[in-house]
């Protein structure tokens, strides 16, 4: 694809509303947020940051996420506490690059 094409363009072309990330930076000094604002950026900075947490569990509930995609590098992701849950998070797919993990979408009390 053309580089200058983002991310967040390609989820948009697809039809895609639900979590993205942005870096904890980005999310408090926004240059141009997605039209649902920074809730779901927070929700998602969440997950990603602390995957085993009650919170994180029902923000997977809440938001219907299925699929977490986490870059190996530089994303800033707990890769160790989504290993460590398989009670919330199966891993379908890996390669050097990326880690996806399928959610089991149980919400904590």
């Amino acid at each position: 694809m053309n580089p200058g094409i983002t991310n967040r363009a390609v989820l948009a072309m697809g039809g895609y509303t639900g979590l993205q990330s942005y870096s904890a930076f980005r999310i408090a000094h926004p240059r141009s947020l997605p039209t649902a604002g920074k809730t779901p950026l927070l929700d998602s900075q969440e997950v990603l940051l602390h995957p085993q947490s009650c919170q994180s569990a029902n923000i997977l509930v809440r938001q219907d996420v299925r699929y977490v995609v986490l870059y190996r590098v530089n994303s800033g992701a707990d890769l160790a506490g989504f290993a460590a849950d398989p009670a919330h998070y199966q891993q379908v797919f890996e390669n050097p690059t990326v880690i996806i993990y399928a959610t089991h979408r149980t919400g904590c009390g």
